[in-house]
């Protein structure tokens, strides 16, 4: 009964306040009054104190101490008017004394016992209460404890999956390698598709990796990437970030997106066909500029990325990035280095082929510190000027070496490098102690202090003595080749002159024998315009040689230019005796010429006329030159008149004396028989001075 009334109580009381305890105290002990009244009217019972104490047992037992007194106190106040009424009619008996103070003794040990165990159902409430919140604050740590140990499983797998994308970022210094092995990490764990795509220096995207737990999705993926390539403006994905440089996370990736970045069709039904799921593109990010993009994409699995997936993502990218732009960095710092060892290597082979140049040089150093007023000379310096070795040099010693006609420019020229803090490029003579001169050529460097002013200078001197002897040659050999191209010009203006004049000669020849009017001409004339020719041949001949000689090709020697007709004259001669006597003189080539053609052409006629004897002779009278042809023939008629006998070889024989020559020329008879011709001309009188050979 008590746990019943327990569990009622319970159930009643549970969250009433403590009021109501005392309102129930209070109509519970009413309400047992007036059934006590009314059994009392009705059947006239005498006192019910089991009825009275229910009262007080239910108050105390639902409300404790304080509304079982109260409904003790009702019970006994509405009851007084029984208990007088007993005493009138009967008085107390000791009987009823007796009941009723067992009544009141059962009053007060059922209000000490419900109260004792109202204080206990109290307090098994409290402890109840304590307990459920005991229970509930260690079912709250337990889940608590259980997140914990999942965020830290999942903190320990990302740490394990970060660890082992470091070993595989810090594997190979190789980029490309690297991301490879990432990619390769990724696609089982984080995706089932992984792409890396590394912006090059013109600014597009080159994928460089791609992973798939599957060979034959790979090879898939190669042929999509070969046929449609990542365009700069996709509206998402890796051209997408890397242009914004963020990350886009996209949890279901919508059927119109895969539609969007489709080329057409086919390549939709391709994509469509992969079941792509979830996408996530993540920068690669180093030093504020963007490197490449990681894209992670399931589509198998059914992942759908979250908050945690993009962070992980991020930490990774930022770790692949770093890894790019490392390699990257080492990469140009290698080719920097092989550029600088290749530059020091260079550099090595530039200063061991100078060194070698300065020693076959004979090139020697110097430096002049202005400030100090020292110089420091090299050895070979000191040899080319012939100073000791151990002798300290100094300027004014420098000076005295300087030959004194180039020592005064030579001061001027210092003073003004150092006035300009320009450099020094000379050349000036040097007198050694043994008296001979030799020639150097400086080159000095100017270096300012930080005021800029001139502080130092460091050069170099050379002998330069065989340079100045071979420009010094070079001059006598130009000046002996301008001279001799003078000559060669005059030579060739000369031949072309005689060739002009004989071919003019030639052609007036032709044209005396055209004159005559005739339609035939004798085998005779052709062979005399022959001759003439030859003999204009031969002068040409002389006057080359000669030029080949003395390099001059205006004059010949009158002799060798007769001599030259004798083999001519000897075969036309025949059987006849030839006396043949020349003296020598030097002729102008126009002088040759006209000599050679008369002599020719009366040569002819006397060996043509004369019998038995032909007789040439040359000399010199006074300013003048005389040929004389005679023979033994019948001579020239008594009324010969050349004038009035002229034909083409006697009128080209008359032309040329008196025009060519300003000469004269007589035609006349020997005392013993035969004709004679005496042709003069004056001839300059440095030429009867000085005759050729």
């Amino acid at each position: 009964m008590i746990i019943s009334l327990s569990g009622v109580q319970q159930a009643f009381f549970k969250t009433k306040p403590a009021w109501a305890a005392y309102l129930f105290a209070i109509v519970s002990s009413i309400l047992i009054v007036l059934i006590r009244l009314g059994l009392d009217r009705l059947f006239g019972i005498g006192p019910a104190y089991l009825l009275l104490f229910s009262a007080i047992f239910l108050s105390a037992l639902f409300g404790g101490t304080g509304p079982g007194l109260l409904a003790a106190v009702i019970t006994f106040a509405a009851d007084d008017y029984l208990l007088l009424k007993l005493s009138q009619s009967d008085g107390l008996s000791p009987h009823v004394l007796l009941r009723l103070s067992f009544y009141v003794l059962e009053c007060v040990v059922v209000i000490v016992m419900c109260a004792a165990h109202h204080r206990a159902r109290e307090d098994n409430e409290r402890l109840r209460h304590d307990l459920e919140q005991q229970v509930q604050e260690y079912a709250a740590i337990v889940a608590a404890q259980a997140k914990t140990d999942a965020a830290l499983r999942a903190q320990a797998e990302t740490q394990r999956f970060l660890a082992q994308a470091g070993e595989a970022l810090a594997s190979s210094l190789d980029y490309q390698t690297t991301l490879n092995s990432v990619a390769r990490l990724v696609a089982p764990q984080l995706s089932d598709w992984c792409f890396v795509d590394v912006v090059t220096d013109d600014g597009k995207l080159e994928r460089v990796a791609a992973s798939h737990v599957d060979p034959d999705k790979r090879a898939l993926q190669e042929e999509i990437q070969t046929r449609y390539p990542t365009r700069p403006d996709d509206p998402a994905g890796p051209a997408s970030v890397a242009r914004s440089g963020k990350s886009e996370w996209i949890t279901r990736i919508p059927e119109e997106l895969v539609r969007a970045s489709s080329y057409d069709d086919e390549h939709f039904q391709l994509l469509k066909g992969l079941g792509l799921t979830s996408l996530l593109c993540v920068p690669l990010i180093a030093r504020e500029r963007t490197v490449g993009v990681i894209t992670l994409i399931s589509a198998e699995s059914g992942r759908e990325y979250d908050e945690r997936d993009v962070a992980l993502a991020e930490d990774l990218a930022h770790r692949a990035a770093l890894a790019v732009d490392n390699a990257r960095l080492y990469q140009a710092a290698q080719a920097e280095i092989a550029a600088r060892e290749q530059i020091q290597s260079a550099l090595e082979v530039s200063e061991e082929r100078q060194r070698l140049a300065v020693e076959g040089a004979e090139i020697g150093t110097w430096h002049w510190d202005l400030p100090g007023h020292t110089q420091i000379w090299s050895d070979k310096c000191k040899e080319m000027f012939r100073f000791p070795l151990d002798q300290e040099v100094g300027y004014e010693s420098f000076q005295a070496r300087i030959h004194p006609e180039d020592r005064e420019r030579v001061a001027a020229e210092v003073a003004q490098a150092i006035a300009q803090r320009s450099d020094i490029a000379n050349e000036y003579r040097i007198v050694w102690p043994d008296g001979s001169i030799h020639w150097m050529s400086a080159r000095g460097r100017c270096y300012c202090d930080a005021e800029g002013n001139a502080a130092r200078f460091e050069g170099i001197v050379q002998n330069v003595d065989l340079r100045i002897d071979a420009e010094e040659r070079s001059r006598r050999h130009q000046a002996e080749v301008e001279a001799l191209n003078q000559r060669l010009r005059r030579a060739m203006t000369e031949t072309h002159h005689r060739v002009k004049n004989n071919l003019q000669v030639i052609s007036a020849m032709i044209d005396l024998q055209t004159m005559e009017e005739t339609e035939t001409l004798p085998t005779s004339e052709f062979a005399r315009l022959s001759q003439h020719v030859r003999m204009l041949a031969t002068v040409h001949d002389l006057l080359t040689e000669q030029a080949k000689q003395d390099n001059e090709a205006n004059t010949l020697s009158a002799r060798r230019l007769l001599e030259k007709f004798l083999p001519l004259v000897q075969q036309m001669a025949y059987q006849r005796h030839l006396t043949f006597e020349v003296e020598d003189t030097t002729l102008t080539s126009d002088q040759g010429t006209s000599l050679a053609l008369i002599a020719n052409e009366i040569y002819s006629n006397a060996i043509k006329h004369g019998n038995s004897e032909v007789n040439i002779h040359f000399y010199i009278e006074g300013g003048s030159a005389t040929l004389e042809v005679s023979d033994d023939g019948p001579g020239f008629p008594v009324d010969f008149d050349p004038l009035q006998a002229a034909n083409t070889g006697l009128e080209l024989v008359l032309n040329l004396t008196s025009l060519d020559l300003r000469g004269k020329i007589h035609f006349d008879n020997r005392p013993e028989g035969g004709g004679r011709v005496r042709m003069t001309f004056p001839i300059p009188t440095e030429a009867r001075l000085t005759p050729t050979f």
